[in-house]
């Protein structure tokens, strides 16, 4: 699956032009990806403002979610509390989450300490979450 995504609309608290606005929300494929890369060096703010754009999606009830974390590498533990948090609240809600890193230990610390499905590749991730989504 190949994803051609509209521009982005920023999400978060961050403020318009603040080096730390490194959240994203797109709408693709009827998908709520999550792009979660920060450009600036402050981990904590940057999970701060991922823990609100995810909390924002439970109100959008059924919609799947993916959510992006490349390659950079953001506070460990409480990402990976964040993550769980919102995986568990918006299963409850009937949407599809899963988590894209192209970092190998973010990859294995979510997977076997927290029970997240985590990709390494975004069309791996859309394409789980779209055949969850038509086998509801």
């Amino acid at each position: 699956m190949t994803l051609s995504a509209p521009p982005p609309v920023t999400g978060g608290s961050a403020a318009e032009g603040d080096v730390m606005s490194g959240v994203t929300t797109i709408e693709v494929q009827g998908i709520t990806l999550v792009r979660a890369r920060p450009q600036g060096d402050d981990s904590a703010a940057h999970v701060t403002e991922l823990e609100e754009a995810l909390a924002a999606l439970h109100e959008r009830s059924g919609a799947p979610v993916v959510v992006d974390l490349g390659s950079r590498v953001l506070s460990g533990p409480r990402l990976a509390v964040v993550l769980q948090n919102a995986s568990d609240a918006l299963g409850m809600l009937g949407h599809s989450f899963a988590v894209v890193s192209s970092h190998e230990e973010t990859r294995l610390s979510l997977r076997n300490d927290y029970a997240i499905a985590v990709f390494e590749s975004l069309d791996q991730a859309t394409g789980d979450v779209s055949a969850a989504k038509h086998r509801d």
